[in-house]
């Protein structure tokens, strides 16, 4: 990131002030956003809440929301840029692609912690996590490992966005690139996710819905640039 700050004429010192702002944003949007995933049960159960609060409130923010955690780092982001007069959208295109890499990184230790676990599975590449696993049940048969495919997928985009990233691209471009890419595979790999507790409505979870209106909103926006888009300059 330092490296592409300087191709589009940032400071190596808003990457790193920028880095440390943006995992403070990671986990304050990631745990609300998980909040809001489980408030339904917090109303259906607003007795046992009550009668319980400590364990509730663990229970509300025992978790992470990979999308809460997206929204919070880019207000950080945001907000550094804001205060020193630079362009978000611009600035974007130096942090967004390492990002896919950063989040690989997290999926296998989703895998290592057994979170984001998989759907019952016990043909080719099934995993057996162990039976005293923290999480319940996980460990009581056969998983496929879908945060490794999800891992996998996104170091095959790490590895395309960045390849392409030598380049000076109009503004918010690695961001919408980004986002739609990330938003199909989301939602696919949705599809083989074995821990239901996230909410289903209307048979899609919650961050399919997510990836929907991401993807609509942001491939709209992606027309719009590409009409307007200018070829992009070697550095």
């Amino acid at each position: 990131m330092s490296r592409r700050a300087i191709i589009y004429g940032f400071r190596k010192r808003d990457i790193y002030i920028v880095s440390i702002s943006s995992m403070a944003g990671i986990i304050v949007g990631a745990k609300l956003f998980y909040f809001f995933t489980v408030l339904p049960d917090y109303i259906r159960n607003w007795d046992t809440v009550r009668s319980d609060l400590y364990n509730a409130i663990y229970y509300g923010f025992s978790g992470f929301v990979f999308y809460g955690g997206i929204a919070g780092a880019l207000f950080m982001i945001f907000l550094y840029c804001v205060r020193h007069e630079y362009s978000f959208l611009k600035f974007t295109n130096v942090i967004i692609p390492v990002v896919p890499f950063i989040h690989a990184l997290g999926r296998i230790g989703c895998f290592m912690g057994g979170c984001c676990y998989g759907v019952k599975y016990n043909g080719i590449f099934s995993v057996q996590f162990p039976k005293d696993s923290l999480i319940e049940n996980l460990g009581a048969f056969p998983r496929f490992p879908v945060q490794l495919l999800e891992a996998a997928s996104l170091f095959a985009l790490f590895i395309i966005i960045y390849s392409h990233s030598s380049y000076i691209y109009p503004k918010g471009y690695m961001l919408r690139i980004y986002l739609c890419a990330y938003s199909i595979i989301r939602f696919m790999t949705e599809f083989l996710r074995g821990d239901t507790y996230r909410g289903i409505f209307f048979s899609l979870s919650t961050g399919q819905w997510i990836s929907i209106f991401i993807f609509i909103g942001t491939f709209s926006s992606f027309l719009i640039q590409i009409s307007k888009r200018q070829p992009p300059i070697p550095d």
